[in-house]
Formats: C-alpha cells, structure tokens, sequence
C-alpha cells in the first residue's frame, strides 16, 4: 500500500475515509529492512497539564502500536524532553515516572537501580516490553534549569538504564554497520559555539549513511517568544554552512522544536531530508517554507528505515534511506487512541536523489 500524502491540513472525511480503508499503518517499504528507528521530540509534558499531557499518551499509544507491529531498532528522541525549565532535582521521581516511564514504558529497559520507583507508572509484562535503545539530545527547556543535563545525562538511567544522553556537543552512534547517527547539541551551538566539531564528527562517522539529529531545524522555523531573530538566522546560517562544508554526504537532518511535521526537500550536495517530528505533546503552526514537501500542524511521529540491502554481500548503492511521516487521527475520530495516517514517505538514495515512495 503507498502512503497517504497530504501538503496542508487533511480535511475529516478525508481521513474518515483513510481510516475505513485501513490507511493507518501502510506497508513497509519495499526491499529488505537494515535499519529502522522512531523520532519524536517535545514530548515534555508536566503530568499536571490538562492538554499537552493526554496529547503526549496518545502520541505514545501511537508509536508503541507502530513498533509492535513493525519493531524498531532504536528510538531518537529530539529534545524538550521535559518542559518548562528540564529536569530538577526536586520533581525528578514524579517527572522520570509521569513524563516518560508512563507514556515509553514499553521501551524501557529492566533492572534499573531506581526501577522500583517506576511501580505503577511502568508495569508492563516482559512479553510486552521492547527495550531499545534511547538516544536523546537536549532542548532549549533542558537547559533552562543549570541541574537539568547533569540530572538526564546521570540520574535517569539509573530509572532507565537505556536511556543515552549524547554528550554536548556532538556524539556518534551508530544505529547499524553503515548507518550513522550524529548528534548534535543545537543550543551549544545556537549560543554560538564553535560550528568546527560538527565537521569533525561528521568526517568521523564511518557512514554511508550520514543522519543528523539535533533540537532546533536548521529550516521550516522562525524566532518566537522571546528569541532573537537575528540569533536565530544566524543559528541556520552557520549550521547550514557548517554540514555543507564537512565534506562528506549528509542524508537527513531530524529536528523538533516546531511543534509540527514536516519534510523538507532540499537537492544535493545538501542533506536531501530535513525533517520536523517536534509534536509529540503541543502543536503549532506552520511558517513559510518555499522548499516544504509535507507540513501538517498535527500530533504524531516519524520513522527512518534503511532498506534495500540483503545481508553482507548487498551493494550499498541499491539502498535507499526511506523516511514515514506519521499523524495522529483529529477529534472526533481521536477514540482511535492508536491509529495514525502516514502523510508523507519519502526514500533517498546515497547519492542523495529524493522521491516519493
């Protein structure tokens, strides 16, 4: 089945009718699976926020129903991961347990030294469990209190022993032999540090594939509250400068931060996919974008996949990087708690020519 695409808000009967045809969970992509994780970001939401918390459950309903259909091998998790000011020390068993044991508890992994402080929040049975890992970076709310990296980065995996911070301000995992995940500290770099480590780690990652994962896009977003504009197209312009010029290919940027979804097409040598999966417990609004394929100011996910390959002997050259954009159901139809429509699937070869799927 190809995936439902849709460039603007999804009128109901439209979905109404994705839904009875079964368009919720399309097919995966064709060719042999590699790799495969799930992306979201600001999914912090306080226990005690009467909106963004019961959106955050049903984001998580959602992307716990899609990885028990087609399991993922890591989950990236893009920031704002606790709101208003990150983690403190004085709220850290109430936030650890209500704003992501809760809503992630099939992805967290047993055996914690803090564990037992879960009961309650986190009691699924082991046969329901999928403990994967969890790559994490920090937002702009992570920072605001000076305790909140120190207490992500070591107090919650003794909760969660799977939970990796990545250091600050660049780290390398690598998701599977030849994909490479860099991720990056966007407010390091945001309050103007050094750009150098970006091309540096990204020279570093043994690649072919090459995917970017930070906070803050690097397009699709304007300045709100109380940034600076100028800071913030100052923030792009290096960043952008910054994976033009290290000299190897870059296949997709993950960001949040906008409150939305959305993929953006740019053609080579820049990175092919930039994509926003930033609403995972509030949603904005859409900014001019002139090189947006798919935005929609809605609840839900992504998925990247490797595919194509067929063990060691595959030539790289047949695979392609496929990206699943995925929105929860509106009101009325929402009491499908876990249903989501793919909007958009996009696939990139190495060379970085993009195409629908």
């Amino acid at each position: 089945m190809t995936a439902t695409r849709w460039s603007a808000a999804v009128p109901l009967a439209a979905l109404a009718a994705a839904l009875l045809a079964g368009a919720c969970a399309p097919d995966p992509p064709r060719g042999t699976l590699r790799a495969s994780f799930l992306v979201f970001g600001d999914a912090g939401a306080r226990p005690d926020d009467p909106r963004d918390h019961p959106q955050l459950l049903r984001v998580a309903r959602a992307l716990c129903a899609e990885d028990r259909e087609r399991p993922a091998d890591a989950l990236v998790v893009l920031g704002d991961n606790f709101y208003p000011r990150g983690l403190v020390a004085e709220e850290l068993v109430l936030r650890v347990r209500e704003t992501f044991a809760r809503p992630w508890c099939r992805f967290v992994a047993p055996g914690g030294p803090r564990a037992a402080e879960l009961a309650g929040a986190c009691d699924l049975p082991p046969r329901e469990r999928h403990p994967i890992p969890i790559y994490a970076v920090l937002g702009n709310h992570d920072v605001v209190s000076p305790e909140s990296p120190g207490l992500q980065r070591e107090a919650l995996p003794l909760f969660v022993p799977n939970w990796e911070l990545a250091a600050r301000p660049t780290e390398l995992r690598e998701i599977a032999p030849g994909v490479s995940l860099v991720l990056l500290d966007s407010e390091h770099f945001f309050e103007g540090g050094d750009t150098a480590p970006i091309g540096a780690a990204l020279r570093g990652a043994p690649g072919p594939w090459r995917i970017v994962g930070l906070h803050r896009p690097l397009l699709g977003f304007e300045a709100s509250g109380k940034e600076d504009p100028a800071q913030v197209a100052e923030y792009k312009r290096r960043m952008q400068a910054a994976l033009a010029g290290a000299g190897v290919p870059v296949h997709a940027v993950l960001a949040a931060h906008s409150h939305t979804l959305q993929l953006i097409l740019l053609p080579p040598p820049a990175p092919p996919l930039h994509v926003i999966a930033g609403s995972s417990s509030d949603t904005g609004e859409l900014h001019p974008e002139p090189n947006r394929a798919v935005g929609v100011a809605a609840p839900g996910f992504a998925r990247l996949e490797v595919v194509g390959g067929n063990g060691a002997d595959a030539d790289p050259r047949r695979e392609r990087l496929v990206l699943t954009l995925y929105r929860l159901l509106p009101a009325p139809l929402d009491r499908f708690s876990d249903q989501r429509i793919a909007v958009a699937r996009y696939g990139v070869d190495l060379a970085g020519n993009a195409m629908p799927e």
